[in-house]
């Protein structure tokens, strides 16, 4: 996982946590300049121990 797809999801949930109507917004993180969202990838790799 790299830096931003890490502030992503941590701004994705404060937003998830804290939305309401008297809350204070919460700003969600992005690297598209101009854009909303992020450019990221992940890889998962599963391995069995027998």
């Amino acid at each position: 996982m790299n830096e931003d797809y890490f502030l992503y999801i941590q701004s994705l949930d404060q937003y998830t946590q804290q939305s309401g109507l008297f809350t204070e917004p919460v700003s969600v993180f992005s690297n598209i300049e101009g854009g909303l969202g992020i450019c990221a990838g992940a890889s998962v790799l599963k391995d069995t121990i027998r």
